[in-house]
């Protein structure tokens, strides 16, 4: 590559911009990866770890392009890139209340197997 930009007088855009092109270079590596788990493991979207590898493929090959746009367009990459954050957001989020739901489930299950198993409210050593 460098010897293509140094004949058009242009500067690499590992030089200009080599924060934004090592994340591109990092997020389309966690692409890639998840890719072939994803596709190694065969999963589903039942399972939850089906859907946590469905969601980096998603989130880290939208990310990568986004920053492509944002070294071509800076305007338009800027506000891409803020729609992508609100996205994150919104993902994590849904993410933290089913991972909230799961503990409820949990913990009433929890509950319950006290209750079973007479270890829960000791009310049968006062009588």
């Amino acid at each position: 590559m460098p010897l293509k930009f140094q004949s058009m007088n242009i500067a690499a855009p590992f030089e200009t911009h080599s924060v934004v092109m090592s994340i591109f270079v990092i997020t389309t590596l966690v692409y890639a990866v998840a890719c072939v788990i994803e596709a190694k493991l065969q999963t589903g979207n039942n399972s939850y770890h089906g859907v946590i590898i469905s969601k980096i493929c998603l989130l880290s090959g939208s990310l990568a392009t986004v920053l492509l746009v944002l070294i071509i367009f800076p305007a338009l990459g800027w506000f891409i890139l803020f729609v992508w954050t609100l996205f994150l957001v919104k993902l994590t989020y849904d993410a933290f209340q089913k991972l909230h739901q799961l503990y409820q489930a949990i913990s009433s299950a929890s509950d319950v197997f006290n209750e079973v198993l007479g270890r829960g409210g000791h009310q049968n050593e006062s009588v």
